[in-house]
């Protein structure tokens, strides 16, 4: 629904023909005792409230560091929703295997504490990720639970 500096749509728009229809599909995931669980890329600032209050939406997916970290939504809403993800995929895709670790174990050792957090990619994980990479945060995520 959005890209780095915001909605695709007016906020406006959203709240007329998007999230009536987010709310739907809340509703029915709840009535089935299931969360509803939002994967959406780009800047959501300006309707967060509203994915929170008129959707409810129990977690969100797909984080960018360069426009808001993991840690800090986190640290704004996780008292109200799961941060999932938060391995930027910057990082996976260009980073080195000792950034991939670093960047995993410091949203484990960040996040992980508050609750309501998965580890996992920011996004996706896109055919050009190189798989050491990919297998280095599978791997770091692990080393935790061991």
């Amino acid at each position: 629904m959005g890209f780095k500096t915001g909605t695709l749509v007016s906020p406006p728009d959203l709240r007329e023909l998007v999230l009536p229809w987010q709310a739907r599909f809340s509703s029915l995931a709840h009535a089935a005792g299931r969360p509803y669980l939002l994967h959406s890329c780009g800047n959501l600032a300006a309707i967060l409230p509203d994915l929170v209050e008129t959707v409810g939406i129990d977690g969100k997916h797909s984080f960018e560091d360069v426009i808001q970290p993991a840690e800090a939504f986190q640290e704004r809403w996780g008292d109200r929703l799961a941060t999932l993800g938060g391995v930027d995929l910057n990082i996976l895709a260009q980073g080195t295997e000792e950034a991939v670790r670093r960047r995993t174990r410091e949203l484990i050792e960040t996040c992980g504490p508050r609750g309501r957090f998965a580890v996992g990619s920011g996004n996706s994980i896109p055919s050009y990720v190189p798989v050491r990479n990919y297998l280095a945060m599978v791997d770091e995520a692990l080393r935790v639970r061991a």
